[in-house]
């Protein structure tokens, strides 16, 4: 399973960032691997180009951001956009995981906001030591986002 860490320890420290937990990482993959082809590459160089990660209060949800440093001198790679649609906020996708342990179900959506890939939003807060397993998806996607 990929691990996934957003930021150095101290920008998550003066931004509010976190570390995504080992359930979020792998919930992050499965969402990475099961894109439609087209959109793929566009949200994985999203995903590679954050910075830092914040966990909602209630922990239902993770927001992504790219935050531009002061210190930098080099040109920075510009951030790639998903097609343009009329929406400004639209699902990805969405997924269904089950917990191993008491076969308690666990529901997550990728979310797009202004044409980048923004925050996956959970049905309940995930414990750290949930050991989920894939069920299912539904592209919802499809509305939105013509294949070229």
């Amino acid at each position: 399973m990929a691990e996934y860490e957003f930021g150095s320890r101290l920008t998550r420290f003066f931004r509010g960032g976190t570390r995504l937990t080992a359930p979020e990482s792998q919930i992050l993959a499965e969402f990475l691997d099961r894109l439609p082809s087209h959109l793929q590459p566009t949200v994985k160089e999203q995903f590679e180009l954050y910075n830092l990660v914040q966990r909602e209060i209630d922990g239902r949800a993770l927001n992504f951001y790219r935050i531009e440093s002061q210190l930098s001198f080099s040109p920075r790679r510009p951030l790639p956009l998903l097609p343009q649609i009329d929406e400004p906020a639209h699902h990805l996708l969405k997924l269904k995981f089950v917990n191993r342990s008491d076969a308690s179900v666990v529901h997550a959506t990728l979310q797009a906001i202004q044409r980048r890939a923004f925050c996956i939003s959970f049905d309940r807060a995930i414990a750290q030591s949930e050991e989920l397993s894939f069920v299912s998806q539904t592209e919802s996607w499809r509305n939105a986002y013509k294949r070229p």
